[in-house]
């Protein structure tokens, strides 16, 4: 692996390939004790962005850390405070709390939530499945639309469409 960036011609930009890619992250975790989260990603600590970081790899961040740096990934979920059961349970408080299911932003290491790849390794399926299982009416699903009903309807002017 070589130490150089390449640089794009004529421009400044840094043109990243997996090796650069993998050597700031090295450096990233070298000056700051942990892998970058998602709003890391910036100039300013000399990483790739996220769109940047999938054209160089092939991977988004998450699968990106898991691949590249599994022993990470296992220290977190046998270092966590959490069990399967502290996880569904955790779950079941909330809902009862919010009346709704929580979101995936919802879901991390520094809320009362497990984060979801620990609830994921815990119980052996994402949040939104053990939602989508457990509490249907609450889990929001998307309707695939036929193309007839995405038609576009020429209504006599100042007439209100009506919706079946």
């Amino acid at each position: 692996m070589s130490n150089e960036i390449i640089r794009k011609p004529g421009g400044s930009n840094l043109k990243w390939t997996p090796e650069s890619c993998k050597q700031a992250f090295d450096h990233f975790v070298s000056e700051h004790g942990r892998l970058p989260m998602l709003k890391d990603l910036c100039k300013a600590n000399k990483l790739p962005h996220m769109q940047t970081l999938r054209n160089a790899t092939g991977k988004w961040l998450g699968e990106y850390k898991r691949q590249t740096y599994p022993e990470y990934y296992e220290q977190c979920v046998s270092n966590s405070k959490w069990t399967a059961d502290s996880c569904i349970a955790a779950i079941k408080d909330y809902i009862l709390a919010h009346g709704r299911v929580p979101t995936q932003k919802e879901m991390r290491a520094d809320s009362e939530l497990p984060s979801a790849y620990v609830f994921r390794k815990l119980t052996g399926q994402s949040p939104r499945e053990f939602c989508k299982g457990r509490f249907p009416d609450l889990c929001v699903t998307r309707t695939k639309w036929s193309p007839e009903q995405c038609k576009v309807i020429s209504l006599p002017h100042g007439s209100t469409p009506m919706i079946n």
